[in-house]
């Protein structure tokens, strides 16, 4: 919350987010978006608008699977490497 001393009101400016989790552990679907708030003349105006701006809006984010890296390490060896 900022405060802005020429108009003795807060200027409220909030980050929401939410984290879920996909089918079978693939993953996370991933929500944010920003908001800026202040009071004019007895009023709240939120800017870009009164449901925020999203920034990610249902992004998958998919976790690598273990198993997999343990098979891409094995892929390799040092005297291919070097």
């Amino acid at each position: 919350m900022i405060k802005d001393a020429r108009v003795q009101t807060c200027i409220c400016f909030q980050i929401r987010y939410k984290i879920e989790q996909m089918e079978e552990n693939k993953g996370f679907i991933v929500d944010v978006k920003v908001m800026m708030c202040f009071p004019m003349d007895g009023k709240k105006y939120c800017i870009p608008t009164d449901d925020g701006l999203h920034l990610l809006k249902s992004q998958e984010i998919p976790v690598c699977d273990q198993r997999e890296l343990v098979n891409f390490k094995s892929m390799f060896s040092r005297s291919v490497l070097f």
